[in-house]
């Protein structure tokens, strides 16, 4: 008897448990949304304008010749940061597995292609990051309508 009862215990445990794995999260992606990569940028003192420019002379012709996307940049007025970068990193964090990926390749030849090649490529990205003082940067996504 005390074999049956416990049979049956076993029994109704394990169907439970099978019932209650239907509830159990499903793998899936998320849908309709893009991943943002948030860059705080704090400058050194009076290096914001020279910074500024940057972006205008040489790193938004580069993106265009690239054809990769140039951020959304926001000059606060208040707080703890001079700019706020948003980059649009697409439909996916896939992006994120690449030290150097495929856009940033183009981008860099691009940079290199309109100041004279390689070394000058590099000198203004040098040049660029010994303006700032201090960066953060973050992976946010939103959601699409």
């Amino acid at each position: 008897m005390t074999r049956l009862i416990l049979t049956m215990m076993i029994a109704l445990f394990g169907l439970s448990e099978i019932a209650s794995a239907q509830d159990l999260p499903t793998a899936r992606q998320r849908g309709n949304a893009d991943f943002v990569e948030v860059v705080h940028v704090k400058y050194k003192p009076g290096m914001s304008g020279t910074a500024g420019m940057y972006w205008f002379r040489y790193f938004n012709p580069a993106s265009n010749k690239a054809g990769t996307p140039t951020p959304d940049i926001l000059h606060m007025q208040t707080g703890d940061w001079d700019a706020i970068l948003f980059f649009n990193r697409g439909k996916s964090m896939a992006r994120f597995d690449w030290p150097v990926h495929a856009d940033d390749e183009k981008w860099w030849a691009a940079l290199a292609d309109l100041n004279g090649g390689a070394e000058a490529a590099r000198k203004i990205m040098a040049d660029y990051t010994a303006m700032i003082a201090r960066e953060t940067q973050s992976i946010s996504h939103r959601h699409l309508q």
